[in-house]
């Protein structure tokens, strides 16, 4: 309002030469309207700063901030008002010789016109910008107390055409009236028709052109702060556009904000199950693989498999919620028999620890270590659960990868579910020559189904009391490369790898064709 003060003046000046007149309005406008503004300012801030510092509830100083542009706008009208009756009223925007000249009724016209004219221009003004200075000083306040941004219906674009239209129109309103009505106030005043109309461009012009500056400023600022946020978020940096208001940019830019937030937060969670099981919050496969790649490794650190033997049938007796309690619970026991160790859940109930250079030191002491947490049972939502659990554990060689290491202490583990539970089983190098020979027969038994290499030996059951055969017994037999191969190693490969319904459909096929023969 200061710089539209000044200017009006000074294109007075520009186009008429009087300087004394020119000088006087500017002074007269800075320092009437201007004090006047900024006690206003004052006055109408008070309460809300008085609001917020005495701890008024948050509503009640957001409803303050929401009045703030009508009360801007009342004060700026009744001020103008008061202002441009006293600069009639006192002679001075009329030159002395043309006093008498002018008749009142002109005088009380164009007083009531340019009142208008002035209210409308400096009230749309205060209107327009206190709504920013609201806007701004919500959003600020909601963000300091941390509370969500309330549902408004602020529309920026409509306030910043509404001011332009009215400030635009204004030229056009003036120039009409000065070209008819108004002409004899403008001859008072030293102007011409000409005169007239330029100064009614120019100060139009230049009322407007300090809106768009300061409106142009208003929607710069957001928006090159929204700009760099995408840019840094674009480039994965840290991504935030502080809201500078609750109208449509504001809100854009807290949506921005929302999403930016929402992103991260999705993005901590996929890195979390990365690593880490949902359920027990143990480590994962990759998060145990990950730990042991960047743990030391020797002769005294192991990494062990616990896999609890038959826990279906705790999912099946007590329900799957008791199952999940009662896995985080083994979590519990084992992150508290090796603090700061990575234990992990590998999958469903099998576990697995990495244990460091300290206690324990030999396997012996490990398997005491492991069978010690599993001799009390598990009290979980008033049940007494006992488990039963496998141990296998593999010396952390720094020659082997993780991943190798691992599979090392699940085939140990296998070789005690198989044999005695509640025992722990060491690897070593006859383990991984099981498991090849056992790949090997499995492959073995599909080339055999396919080359014809099984046949079928019958063996007669006889009666004891007539001695005459009443039925026989189909055994399967398998020479692979002119060697026979006992059943006793192969039928037990089969059924682990389920080529035993192949091989059971194939005996059975077998038996029915040679029947045929027989009878």
């Amino acid at each position: 309002l200061t710089l539209v003060d000044l200017g009006i003046p000074g294109i007075f000046l520009l186009i008429s030469g009087q300087l004394a007149a020119a000088t006087q309005a500017a002074v007269a406008n800075v320092l009437i309207l201007g004090v006047l503004n900024v006690v206003g300012a004052r006055l109408i801030f008070r309460s809300i700063t008085r609001a917020a510092e005495t701890g008024a509830p948050a509503n009640r100083v957001v409803g303050l901030l929401r009045q703030l542009p009508g009360r801007s706008a009342v004060w700026v009208a009744l001020m103008t008002i008061v202002y441009v009756a006293a600069a009639f009223g006192s002679g001075r925007l009329i030159t002395s010789d043309a006093t008498g000249a002018l008749s009142s009724s002109i005088l009380a016209a164009a007083s009531v016109w340019y009142t208008l004219v002035y209210v409308v221009l400096y009230a749309s003004y205060a209107l327009f910008f206190a709504h920013d200075v609201a806007g701004r000083t919500r959003a600020l306040f909601a963000q300091q107390l941390g509370l969500e941004a309330a549902p408004t219906q602020e529309r920026y674009a409509a306030r910043l055409f509404g001011v332009f239209g009215l400030v635009g129109g204004l030229p056009a309103a003036l120039i009409a009236a000065d070209l008819t009505v108004f002409a004899p106030f403008r001859a008072a005043q030293g102007l011409d028709t000409a005169e007239a109309v330029l100064l009614d461009i120019l100060a139009g012009g230049f009322a407007l052109g300090v809106a768009l500056v300061i409106a142009a400023r208003n929607l710069t600022k957001p928006v090159a702060r929204l700009d760099a946020a995408l840019e840094a978020a674009a480039g994965g940096g840290a991504a935030y556009a502080a809201v500078s208001s609750d109208d449509e940019i504001g809100r854009l830019t807290a949506r921005f904000n929302r999403m930016i937030a929402e992103r991260r937060a999705a993005q901590r969670e996929v890195e979390y199950l990365a690593k880490y099981d949902p359920l027990t919050g143990a480590l994962n496969r990759a998060g145990l693989i990950a730990a042991l790649k960047a743990g030391a490794r020797g002769a005294d650190r192991f990494v062990a498999v616990v896999d609890i033997v038959d826990f279906q049938a705790v999912n099946d007796g007590l329900g799957l919620q008791v199952g999940n309690d009662v896995l985080r619970a083994v979590h519990r026991r084992l992150t508290t028999a090796f603090p700061d160790l990575p234990v992990a859940r590998l999958y469903g109930d099998i576990f697995a620890v990495a244990t460091s250079a300290g206690a324990p030191r030999t396997a012996d002491d490990l398997a005491q270590a492991l069978c010690a947490l599993f001799d009390a049972p598990f009290a979980v939502d008033g049940a007494r659960v006992r488990l039963y659990p496998a141990f296998g554990a593999a010396p952390l060689d720094a020659a082997v990868e993780p991943e190798t290491l691992l599979q090392r202490a699940v085939m140990a583990k296998k070789s005690v579910k198989t044999g005695a539970p509640g025992r722990l089983a060491l690897y070593d190098a006859r383990l991984q020559a099981g498991v090849a020979r056992r790949q090997a027969l499995a492959a073995g038994l599909q080339n055999a189904l396919r080359r014809d290499e099984l046949a079928v030996h019958y063996q007669p059951i006889v009666s004891l009391q007539s001695l005459r055969a009443v039925g026989f017994e189909a055994l399967m037999r398998w020479t692979q490369d002119g060697a026979p191969r006992s059943p006793a190693e192969f039928i037990p490969v089969a059924e682990a790898s389920g080529l035993i319904l192949d091989l059971g459909d194939w005996l059975i096929r077998s038996v029915i064709r040679d029947l045929r023969v027989f009878t």
